[in-house]
């Protein structure tokens, strides 16, 4: 009888076991248990495993283990504890923002100027999982401020690094294009957040969204498909980009002409506000913008670029699986008139004058991104000096 007792309380712990391990990890605000959507995935190694889904969970297909982190552009970083992954919820603290208000000159100028810092990572699953691209720098946008009819601004990269992480020093995505002595700075703002001259949260896409919710998802005339979540005194609102596209799913038959062939499945855009009482959204009220996509890369081209650090990959290795994530924190907010903007325009390429500083109020990366960068620096001090002795010689 003892016998039976024991194999059956063992046949139950297994059941709720197996039942615990399906079970998919939600991300929550440690405030007040509002979901966190968009929240990164990165392992021990920092590498980007996905992302949480606009219900604040974990995907399904990523095995989440203690030790790995959970980043987000409202939140300090988190490491992942085992008691989280035995309860099966995250708890995020959110990130205290000490920014000042900009002051606006004069409310009759029609053109605005964000300026901030971005940090963008890359991710590749070939025959093993790694990242590939860490870049950061300082970005400008110039646009026409609060107007539907004009385009989208990629911005204009004023500084940028790019760090040899895994022995990479190109993007597989965006090509080779480290940055020359001239100040070229061609492709760095590839994947990195564009700006509408309009602000997200005014569009007609958030039509019909109720921001008095904690949380909310539609499916409007404008956009198939808006959502927006509050973290404490900061709002999150964005779009699925590929809600409208046939199989949820984007392909570019250019670069296929080129030797590339790259299609991605999932693409997001986000701006991050200050959350108002009532009134109409400024752009002094912008705190960030970020962009996720995942997808799948391939191509004559990509395989002679990737052949360098994989001699044995075959053709049937492809398509390899890519994901890529980039963010920026505007740091600084100035309404010009259209003469200033024009000048603005004008100009290309690098500024000298100014230098990459991490702003204080930028959540800080994991301990694993952070020790990628350490030794991409270390090796590009040995690489440097390397050099500097056979001039010499």
């Amino acid at each position: 009888m003892r016998r039976h007792s024991l194999v059956i309380a063992l046949t139950i712990s297994m059941c709720f076991a197996a039942l615990a391990a399906k079970a998919q990890t939600k991300v929550v605000d440690s405030t007040n248990d509002n979901i966190v959507i968009l929240a990164q995935i990165q392992d021990n190694k920092g590498v980007l495993l996905g992302f949480t889904n606009k219900d604040g969970l974990i995907p399904e297909n990523i095995s989440v283990k203690s030790g790995y982190s959970i980043l987000h552009m409202a939140y300090d970083a988190h490491r992942i504890t085992d008691q989280e992954i035995a309860t099966g919820t995250i708890a995020m603290v959110p990130k205290v923002y000490d920014v000042n208000e900009v002051v606006v000159k004069s409310n009759s100028m029609d053109y605005v100027r964000l300026r901030g810092y971005f940090r963008k990572y890359e991710t590749i699953d070939l025959m093993d999982t790694i990242t590939t691209e860490f870049t950061d720098g300082i970005i400008e946008y110039v646009m026409k401020a609060n107007s539907e009819f004009s385009m989208s601004n990629s911005g204009r990269v004023l500084a940028a690094r790019m760090y040899k992480v895994n022995n990479y020093g190109d993007s597989i995505l965006g090509g080779s294009y480290w940055i020359n002595e001239k100040g070229n700075e061609s492709k760095v703002n590839r994947m990195v957040p564009k700006m509408d001259s309009w602000l997200l949260i005014n569009s007609e896409r958030m039509k019909g969204l109720d921001f008095s919710l904690d949380a909310d998802t539609i499916y409007g005339k404008y956009w198939p498909k808006a959502y927006f979540a509050k973290t404490g005194k900061i709002i999150n609102v964005g779009t699925d980009e590929l809600a409208n596209k046939e199989e949820h799913s984007i392909h570019f038959p250019l670069l296929t002409l080129l030797g590339i062939d790259l299609k991605f499945y999932d693409m997001n855009e986000n701006q991050f506000y200050h959350l108002r009482d009532s009134g109409t959204y400024k752009y002094s009220n912008l705190m960030g913008s970020s962009s996720s996509a995942t997808g799948v890369i391939g191509g004559k081209m990509i395989r002679n670029r990737l052949k360098k650090r994989y001699p044995d990959l075959k053709k049937g290795d492809f398509p390899a699986k890519i994901k890529v994530y980039s963010e920026v924190f505007f740091t600084d907010v100035e309404y010009m008139s259209k003469q200033d903007a024009k000048k603005l325009r004008k100009e290309k390429g690098f500024d000298d004058s100014v230098e990459i500083e991490t702003p204080d109020f930028v959540p800080e990366l994991s301990e694993a991104t952070m020790k990628l960068i350490s030794t991409a620096l270390e090796k590009q001090k040995e690489a440097d000096e390397k050099k500097e002795q056979q001039k010499d010689k």
